[in-house]
């Protein structure tokens, strides 16, 4: 098992006793950041039982994947929570989940946005296959895709 920065005591506070879900301690405000990316706004007001619940769901390896940084790359995901299947013509919203964490799934997207965005993917829409973006949808040039790529 690797360890992380955030998985280190000497790197900050663990009086909350987050574990991934592996059991390794994860650092509170770590997982508050890991929250934010992943829920956004809707997650502020989130206990102590919610945050240790979202840091159990995941392993390491996949928090550090899913907090890559902003330029790293990124694929574009539609999706709309009343879509279940068959032909699509709404506007979805958009979603970018890191490639690192695709790569962690094998290449296996539909599993990769389940596990970033907490959605079942069944209400994916599309995604892209060719292009690549950042963490906020710009999409990156090719050269800063070939430099820049993770896994």
């Amino acid at each position: 098992m690797n360890s992380y920065h955030f998985n280190n005591r000497a790197n900050g506070i663990f009086a909350d006793g987050f574990r991934d879900r592996d059991g390794a301690p994860v650092r509170d405000t770590f997982v508050a950041q890991l929250r934010a990316k992943m829920v956004g706004a809707d997650g502020r007001n989130w206990s102590k039982a919610q945050h240790a619940a979202l840091a159990a769901s995941l392993s390491s390896a996949e928090m550090n994947a899913i907090m890559s940084d902003v330029d790293h790359p990124h694929v574009q995901v539609e999706f709309d929570m009343s879509y279940y299947g068959g032909n699509y013509g709404g506007v979805g919203s958009h979603v970018y989940v890191p490639e690192a964490l695709i790569d962690l799934m094998d290449g296996n997207v539909p599993a990769a946005f389940s596990k970033f965005a907490r959605n079942d993917a069944v209400h994916m829409v599309s995604y892209t296959r060719d292009q690549r973006f950042d963490a906020e949808g710009e999409p990156l040039e090719e050269l800063e895709l070939a430099a820049e790529r993770c896994g």
